[in-house]
């Protein structure tokens, strides 16, 4: 009786390991098709479809398709000669305690690329993109040229992704003749995407890049940019401080040349709930679209740019500025004058004298506000400094001028 209960239990195991396969393949298809209705919840302007799952044994192979649906970024995709839809096909192996997978495109030769996956069973995954160098050219005689893109990464099923990219050089030539040329791109993040807002660190670097119109040498070049975004969501109240820091330097034009350059600025107090539902509107129902902004609007918000700064030779140009817009406030998309009447704020200005040697044609407006006692002479430079309120900007002398009149662009600006 022993041996029979023994042989039971080596049968039980035997069944159990040859069933595994099959649960695991069971496993891998809901994870796609879960993935697959979440993308489709998001309606961030495409929309995701599972054409196909064959699940085998050791085996599946799944078909998946991506289209663009916003209206606006369709038609310049097609204009440009891109695709506005991609389906991938995704091979599927079931391990005994993961799913690996080989996703590439399908009928896109020109996009020489393996997605390479490891799913753990409780929806963890890490991913590698393998692409070979890119080099595609056009019938209107532009071209594409990208030099082995790397990508990796992992995601986790509570929607965490952090990633690594690296792509050695981009280069575009196009059909008027001009060239885009970005060395050394690399990328770094790590962030969860809440209320249709990435919450976390990003920071992309670029080691260089220039911009040249044909027969006319450089348009723009400028070498180690950085671009470092950090948004983070309050506990308590729900709402979102996102800060972004943009630098740059050796920027040359037509204008000149900008030794470094540096904006380091912060929407704050944003709140997640309403600003998802704005994102997610049809922005062609007016109605819609307006009572979204009055209740976002009304749950106050600031913007603060904590450091302006730019370098040419030894002048130096610092400004920093911030406009907080209270709770409260209803109707605004009725009346836009009552944002310019609550809000609050300060803002402050240094020109160095080295600056203004530089650019003598600033001098004259400078001198006048010095005379109004609007801006006050050190031994370092210029220094200029308001306070915002009740729709003006106040000068120390006590002077004030509207601001209506100074923000209104912003609020227009396409």
């Amino acid at each position: 009786m022993q041996q029979l209960k023994r042989i039971g239990a080596i049968g039980g195991t035997v069944a159990l390991i040859a069933c595994w396969p099959l649960a695991v393949g069971q496993i891998g298809q809901t994870l796609l098709s879960d993935g697959i209705a979440e993308l489709q919840k998001q309606n961030n302007g495409y929309s995701a479809e599972l054409v196909s799952y064959e699940r085998g044994y050791l085996s599946s192979v799944a078909v998946t398709r991506y289209s663009v649906t916003d209206p606006e970024t369709k038609h310049k995709l097609l204009s440009d000669g891109l695709p506005s839809e991609m389906t991938l096909k995704h091979t599927i192996n079931h391990g005994v305690m993961n799913l690996t997978a080989e996703t590439v495109p399908v009928g896109v030769p020109e996009l020489p690329a393996v997605l390479h996956t490891t799913t753990q069973l409780n929806g963890n995954t890490t991913f590698e993109l393998d692409m070979d160098t890119i080099n595609r050219s056009y019938d209107d005689g532009s071209v594409v040229a990208i030099t082995q893109p790397e990508l990796s990464g992992k995601a986790s099923v509570l929607g965490e992704v952090s990633f690594t990219l690296d792509i050695p050089l981009v280069q575009l030539k196009f059909a008027n003749g001009d060239t885009l040329t970005l060395t050394e791109l690399k990328g770094t993040g790590d962030g969860k995407r809440e209320y249709g807002f990435w919450l976390g660190s990003h920071q992309f670097d670029l080691k260089k890049v220039a911009l040249l119109a044909k027969g006319n040498g450089p348009v723009f070049q400028g070498e180690e940019f950085s671009y470092r975004i950090h948004s983070e969501k309050d506990k308590l109240t729900g709402k979102i401080d996102s800060n972004h820091i943009l630098k740059g330097s050796r920027l040359v034009s037509g204008d000149g040349m900008v030794d470094k350059a540096q904006l380091d600025m912060t929407w704050g107090a944003l709140d997640a709930k309403t600003m998802q539902v704005l994102s997610q509107l049809n922005h062609n129902d007016h109605v819609q679209r307006n009572a979204a902004i009055d209740e976002f609007l009304s749950k106050g918000l600031y913007f603060s740019v904590n450091n302006m700064q730019v370098s040419i030779g030894d002048g130096r140009f610092d400004s920093d500025l911030k406009l907080t817009l209270p709770e409260g406030i209803a109707h605004v998309s009725e009346d836009i004058g009552k944002v310019f009447s609550e809000l609050k704020g300060n803002v402050n200005t240094f020109i160095s004298h080295e600056m203004v040697k530089q650019y003598p044609y600033i001098k004259q407006g400078l001198d006048e506000l010095i005379i109004m006692e609007m801006a006050t002479e050190t031994d370092k430079g210029i220094e200029i400094h308001a306070d915002i309120s009740q729709g003006s900007l106040e000068f120390e002398n006590g002077q004030k001028v509207p601001l209506f009149p100074l923000l209104l662009p912003m609020f227009f600006h396409q």
